[in-house]
């Protein structure tokens, strides 16, 4: 019963953080698979990659293509800004894209930008502060 109690406290938490917090969502050619994965922004370094015993990552992804620190999205919550740093290791080996430009040096991130990490793996930036109803084609998303 406790344990029933804490997760959902701890859902209404996320869910209220998610309001209010600079996020990146995951978005896909099937519409009703889009914005399934919300990840919000903890201030500082945020990693995207694959786990290993050493290194688990904010946000998990897998597969051929994916470094354990793919990449990493700095939030400084002061100014309202997100800068992705892309891979350090290898850009062409383990890509990032902002709007279908490779990004080799950190680039900051904007409302509605969208995201390729990997070659497979898409995201929408949103800030519910400027715009919580942000949306995409999906074509011009790839």
């Amino acid at each position: 019963m406790a344990q029933a109690q804490q997760e959902q406290k701890d859902k209404v938490e996320r869910e209220n953080r998610l309001k209010s917090t600079p996020q990146i969502r995951n978005i896909n050619s099937e519409p009703s698979l889009s914005f399934t994965n919300n990840f919000p922004l903890n201030e500082g370094d945020c990693f995207i990659g694959k786990k290993s015993n050493q290194f688990m990552p904010h946000v998990v992804l897998s597969g051929i293509g994916i470094a354990n620190k793919h990449c990493c999205i700095n939030f400084n919550s002061d100014e309202n800004q997100a800068m992705l740093l892309p891979n350090s290791e290898d850009t062409k080996k383990f890509p990032v894209k902002i709007n279908g430009d490779l990004i080799i040096e950190p680039t900051r991130l904007y409302p509605g930008d969208r995201i390729l990490i990997g070659n497979h793996y898409y995201y929408l930036y949103v800030d519910p502060n400027v715009n919580n109803e942000a949306d995409y084609e999906w074509e011009a998303a790839v």
